[in-house]
C-alpha cells in the first residue's frame, strides 16, 4: 500500500457526535487526526493537568507511523531497512517517556578486535590467561573491512554497556519493585472509574527518573550499536566464504562468544556479548537479555547490559520450551538493558514473564529485532514481546507470517506504567494476549504502540487497555491493510474495524485496503 494511500485513509470531521468522533474516508491523515480523536475526552477533562501531554502523544504516534511506513516501503536492503526502522522506534520510546534525545558517547576507536575485547574483559574484572589472549589475537587477522567492523562492534557495545551503567547509578530498587507490585495488584479500573484518566496519572518517564533510572543515554547508544552490527553484517557478507571457515568459534562465556564460521551452536551459559554468523543455533542462556544470573530474578544485578547478534538465515531457538526463563532474557531488560538482533530464518522465542522477548520491566529496557522469516514469540505476563511496565520494551519483526502470544500486563507492544513498542512489517500475523495494556494498548500511566503493515491479521486480547485501547494510559494500534479480525473486551471486536477513541484515550485504526 503506497504511503499516499495510507495518508488519505482517514480524517475526522470537526464536529463531534456525543463522546465519539466520526471517521470519514478519502481525506488526509494529518496530526490533526490525533488531536480530534482525543477531543471528546479532552473536553470532559478540561480541569486535568495532562491534557497537553495527551494531545502530544497522539500526534507523536501518527507522525511516527508515517515515518515508519515511508522507511518500510523504501528500496533499502532488509537489514538496513530494519535498522532505520528501529532507530525511529527508539526516538518514539524516548519521547514517550518525556526524555530529551542525547548523543551517544564517542567510540574509543579500537583498531583491532582483540584490543576491544580485552577492554571488555577488564571492565568486567575478568583476567584472560595466555591461551585466551592468543586466541583473541587470531581475530585480528581477518581481512578488511571485517577486522575494523568487528572492532567497532565491540567498541559500540562498550559504550552501550557504559550508558546502561550510568542509567542505573542510583536506582531505588525497592521503590521500583514496590511500584511493580502495586501495579500488579491494583484492581482493574472500570470505564467510569474517576482515577483512570491520564490527566491524573503520573507519566512513567519522570517517575522512573525520580526513582533513579534515566534511559535516555541507553536509547541513543543502542542506535549506535545497531549501526555497528549492521556494519559487521555488511563486512561479513563481503568476505569470501573460505576466509570465514579458517577460524574456529571462540567461546569465552560468560564474557563473550564469537562464531563467523556459521556452525550450529548451542549456548547454555549466560553471556554478555555474542556474535554468531549463521547456522541453526539454540540459546538456552540469557540470549541478549540483561539477566546474567541464571533463572533467579532476585539475583539479577543492577545496571548490566548484554547483546546478541545472530546473522544469516538460520532457524534459531531462543529459550528452553520445557523450562522458559523469567526476568531479562531474549533481549529483555530487567534492571538493565537487553539487545537481540536476528538476521532471519524461522525462529522461535520462548520465555516466561518479567521483561522478556524484548520487554522491559523494573526500569529495564528491552530490544528484539528480527529481520525476517515466519517467527513465533511466546511469552508470559509483565512486559513481554516488546511490552513495557515499568520500563521500556521494543520488538520489531520486518517480515514473515508471525505469531505473538503473551499474557497480561504490558505485552505485545502494550504499556503498563511503561512504554511498549511492536512493529511488524508484513505477513499474516496473529496477536494473542490478555488484559491490562496489551497489543498496543495501555493502562496505568502506560503508552503502547503496535503497527502492522499488510497481511490478513488477527488481534485477540482481553480488556482494560487491549488492542490499542487506553485505560489510564495512551494506546495505539494501526493496521495499514488486509482483512483483519479483532477480538477483545474493550468494544473493539469486528472485521476491519476502526474504533476511535477506544477506551478513554486510545485508538484502534484499521486502514482500508
Amino acid at each position: 500500500m503506497a504511503v499516499t494511500l495510507l495518508m488519505a485513509a482517514f480524517s475526522l470531521t470537526p464536529a463531534l457526535s456525543g463522546a465519539h468522533a466520526a471517521l470519514q474516508p478519502d481525506a488526509p491523515l494529518t496530526p490533526d487526526f490525533a488531536q480530534t480523536w482525543l477531543a471528546a475526552r479532552v473536553m470532559a477533562a478540561t480541569q486535568g493537568h495532562g491534557v497537553g501531554a495527551m494531545l502530544n502523544q497522539g500526534q507523536r504516534n501518527f507522525e511516527t507511523a508515517r515515518e515508519l511506513l515511508i522507511i518500510q516501503q523504501s528500496s533499502h536492503s532488509d537489514l538496513h531497512k530494519a535498522v532505520a526502522l528501529a532507530k525511529v522506534g527508539a526516538r518514539w520510546q524516548a519521547a514517550s517517556l518525556d526524555l530529551s534525545w542525547v548523543q551517544p558517547a564517542p567510540l574509543a576507536g579500537f583498531a583491532q578486535p582483540s584490543a576491544a575485547l580485552k577492554a571488555l574483559a577488564a571492565r568486567e574484572g575478568i583476567v584472560l590467561d595466555s591461551g585466551q589472549l592468543a586466541q583473541l589475537e587470531v581475530w585480528d587477522t581477518w581481512p578488511q573491512p571485517l577486522t575494523s567492523a568487528l572492532a567497532r562492534f565491540v567498541d559500540a557495545f562498550l559504550v552501550f554497556d557504559a550508558a546502561t551503567s550510568a542509567a542505573y547509578l542510583h536506582p531505588d530498587v525497592v521503590a521500583l519493585e514496590a511500584w511493580l507490585e502495586r501495579v500488579g495488584n491494583d484492581p482493574a479500573p472500570t470505564p467510569n472509574d474517576a482515577r483512570v484518566p491520564v490527566s491524573v496519572v503520573p507519566s512513567a518517564g519522570p517517575l522512573l527518573q525520580d526513582l533513579g533510572v534515566d534511559l535516555a543515554p541507553v536509547f541513543s547508544s543502542r542506535n549506535q550499536l545497531l549501526d555497528a552490527a549492521r556494519g559487521v553484517a555488511d563486512a561479513w557478507e563481503a568476505t569470501p566464504p573460505p576466509a570465514l571457515q579458517r577460524t574456529s568459534p571462540l567461546d569465552m562465556c560468560p564474557l563473550f562468544a564469537l562464531d563467523l564460521a556459521g556452525v550450529d551452536s548451542f549456548y547454555a551459559t549466560d553471556c554478555i556479548l555474542i556474535l554468531d554468523a549463521g547456522g541453526h543455533d539454540t540459546y538456552y542462556n540469557n540470549a541478549g537479555g540483561s539477566n546474567l544470573a541464571g533463572a533467579s530474578c532476585p539475583d539479577v544485578q543492577v545496571g548490566h547490559a548484554a547483546a546478541l547478534v545472530d546473522l544469516g538465515s538460520g532457524n534459531d531457538l531462543y529459550g528452553n520450551p520445557v523450562a522458559p526463563r523469567y526476568c531479562g532474557v531474549n533481549g529483555g531488560g530487567y534492571l538493565g538493558a537487553g539487545f537481540l538482533l536476528d538476521g532471519g530464518g524461522a525462529d522461535i522465542y520462548v520465555a516466561a514473564g518479567a521483561g522478556t522477548n524484548g520487554g522491559g520491566t523494573i526500569g529495564g529496557t528491552g530490544f528484539l529485532l528480527d529481520v525476517g522469516g515466519d517467527d513465533q514469540y511466546w511469552g508470559g505476563g509483565g512486559a513481554t514481546n516488546g511490552g513495557g511496565g515499568p520500563g521500556a520494551g521494543f520488538l520489531l519483526d520486518l517480515a514473515g507470517n508471525d505469531a505473538y502470544g503473551a499474557s497480561s500486563g504490558g505485552t505485545n507492544g502494550g504499556g503498563r506504567f511503561g512504554v511498549g513498542f511492536l512493529f511488524d512489517g508484513g505477513g499474516n500475523d496473529k496477536y494473542d494476549a490478555g488484559s491490562l495494556g496489551t497489543n498496543g494498548g495501555a493502562e496505568t500511566a502506560g503508552k503502547g504502540f503496535l503497527m502492522d503493515i499488510g497481511g490478513d491479521d488477527r488481534y485477540g486480547a482481553g480488556n482494560q487497555g487491549a488492542n490499542g485501547s487506553g485505560d489510564g494510559g495512551l494506546g495505539f494500534l494501526l493496521d495499514t491493510s488486509g482483512l483483519d479480525s479483532y477480538f477483545d473486551g474493550d468494544d473493539g471486536s469486528g472485521i476491519d474495524r476502526t474504533v476511535v477513541p477506544k477506551g478513554l484515550v486510545g485508538a484502534q485504526v484499521d486502514a482500508p485496503g
